[in-house]
């Protein structure tokens, strides 16, 4: 029997969401990582804007709303913010330098009341409201980071993180993702791949109309898997970035689909399996 399939991917980047947010930081906007990238035991939650290695550039409330959360570590996102906007959605703010000289005193405050470097402190609406725009802290270095940038979130009111370039956060984007390889794996002593029991792995050829091909017409009997080798480009740098989504169809029909625009705390426990 002669199946077709196709794998459809699309670009994380450069798609409005609903909410018109400002950008979070003065750095610019260029990233270093974006949402749903995988990481050692967890999903990406947010996106990593990067401050060109340096640190103090100011970051601002996209929105207007009130500061309903303040935390300080010496790992996790370090000295953080977190400014619930009035449209319904919480913005993070992680490993920032220092705090905004209307906030640094409320943590200092809070560290001397515990006698601690630890904070963890909730506020009400009606205590620091923000408006859009106004600096709240600066970018930095600490908690777990591995150099100064901004570690950036957008969450809806349950604390699910959604990925901020489909919820509000504006960054245009013309390039497609690049599918370097595709991988034939056997699942069983008797499969055979072009006649052999070993896993087979192609480059795929791209023609003029953005089309990806194998080299040759491909033979298997036996139960398999199919492992992809992919991801998302942007204009003025190098990095590799996770696509938006990854759908595998067999005649017409969806097997399986990948969507990174929302993931919840237990779903990141998954990490592995899906890599």
């Amino acid at each position: 029997m002669i199946m077709k399939f196709s794998i459809l991917y699309l670009s994380i980047l450069g798609i409005l969401g609903a909410q018109d947010y400002l950008w979070p930081t003065e750095a610019g906007n260029l990233l270093s990582s974006n949402f749903g990238e995988f990481r050692d035991t967890h999903f990406h939650m947010g996106v990593d804007i990067k401050t060109n290695e340096v640190t103090g550039y100011p970051v601002v409330a996209i929105d207007d709303g009130y500061l309903s959360r303040m935390v300080t570590n010496f790992n996790g996102y370090g000295k953080a913010l977190y400014i619930t906007t009035k449209t319904g959605h919480i913005a993070v703010y992680a490993h920032l330098e220092k705090l905004s000289p209307r906030f640094e005193p409320v943590l200092r405050i809070n560290q001397q009341s515990r006698r601690s470097y630890f904070v963890y402190q909730r506020f009400t609406e009606f205590e620091f409201p923000v408006t859009r725009g106004e600096i709240i802290g600066y970018t930095g270095n600490s908690g777990s980071s591995s150099g100064p940038h901004l570690h950036f979130e957008i969450r809806n009111l349950e604390d699910e993180p959604l990925n901020p370039l489909l919820h509000g956060l504006d960054l245009p984007d013309h390039l497609s993702p690049v599918f370097k390889k595709i991988a034939f794996l056997p699942r069983s002593n008797s499969t055979r791949i072009n006649a052999s029991p070993l896993p087979q792995v192609f480059d795929a050829y791209r023609d003029r109309d953005g089309t990806y091909h194998l080299p040759d017409t491909l033979h298997i009997s036996g139960p398999f898997s199919i492992a992809t080798l992919l991801y998302d480009i942007r204009e003025g740098v190098n990095n590799k970035y996770q696509i938006k989504s990854l759908t595998l169809k067999i005649d017409d029909q969806i097997k399986y689909k990948a969507q990174y625009d929302h993931i919840t705390y237990p779903e990141t426990g998954f990490v592995n399996t899906t890599y």
